[in-house]
């Protein structure tokens, strides 16, 4: 749903949260994603403990 909503121009803000946990062999989270009509601008990371919380801006 999330690709869907980024190729479709639908999301203002992404916020990830990473945790360096692996189970099974996992999703490509991006992997659908049309790189031409989607850029992703860094607006903050935050390390808390084990997890990394990136924040991006979606370029228009």
């Amino acid at each position: 749903m999330i690709q869907q909503l980024l190729n479709a121009g639908l999301v203002d803000e992404l916020h990830v949260d990473v945790m360096p946990v692996l189970i099974g062999s996992g999703l490509r989270f991006f992997k659908n994603i049309d790189p031409d009509r989607v850029r992703l601008e860094k607006v903050h990371v935050q390390e808390v403990g084990a997890r990394t919380s990136l924040r991006f801006r979606i370029a228009k």
